[in-house]
């Protein structure tokens, strides 16, 4: 055995029966690499399936969330026509687009008398 290795050291072929080994202290208590790496990918493995399901679980959240404005955001467009479509209401401003709703108590009840004033000269033309 030692004339044949001689030999394969001779020519040049020994490098294809070796194997790399990590440089370091070997001791009872280091651990084998091939399992450690096992563990490792496990590991990962693991944490890749907890944040898939956390994803999942984060997206669900956001599509329910999603329809729940979609919901609310036709709701409140309803409510706005149905107020339009009510122009004699008072205090309610049917012009939203052009003017804003009134800020205060007293903006409010200018827009009122106003309103009443407008209709009241309509009724007696």
């Amino acid at each position: 055995t030692v004339l044949r290795w001689a030999t394969m050291v001779a020519d040049g072929s020994i490098a294809h029966y070796t194997h790399k080994r990590k440089a370091g202290t070997v001791g009872k208590h280091t651990s084998d690499d091939l399992t450690q790496s096992r563990r490792q990918v496990e590991a990962m493995i693991r944490e890749n399936e907890r944040l898939k399901k956390e994803l999942a679980k984060a997206n669900r959240k956001l599509t329910r969330q999603e329809q729940e404005l979609d919901k609310w955001v036709k709701t409140s467009d309803v409510l706005g026509k149905a107020l339009a479509s009510m122009p004699d209401l008072p205090g309610v401003d049917y012009d939203a687009e052009e003017n804003a709703y009134p800020k205060t108590k007293r903006d409010a009840m200018k827009l009122v008398d106003k309103k009443n004033n407008d209709s009241s000269t309509h009724l007696s033309d």
